[in-house]
């Protein structure tokens, strides 16, 4: 869901449930993404809990799942994303 902030222009709201999901298909919990991903601990409950963030958080987060970053961000009422391999964005990305 997209949000709109009177200064800050439109905010993207952070996916929890497909977080979880990725999470346990890895076997992972919070401290291992915040070490794997360089992001720290607080930040990603900051983000768990709906507070604003960067796209290079969010691409920091979503290279260490090995997955694309609008996966990781809510989507109601718009269509969902398709999730793809990252060999498969990558080709996409090449052409």
């Amino acid at each position: 869901m997209l949000y709109t902030h009177p200064r800050k222009g439109v905010i993207n709201v952070f996916n929890s449930r497909m977080l979880e999901h990725l999470l346990i298909e890895k076997g992972w919990d919070q401290r291992t993404l915040a070490k794997v991903s360089n992001v720290s601990e607080p930040t990603i409950t900051r983000m768990k809990r709906g507070e604003t963030f960067n796209s290079e958080t969010l691409g920091k987060i979503a290279k260490a799942l090995g997955c694309n970053p609008i996966d990781l961000l809510d989507t109601k009422g718009y269509p969902a994303p398709l999730m793809v391999s990252p060999a498969f964005a990558g080709a996409i990305a090449a052409w």
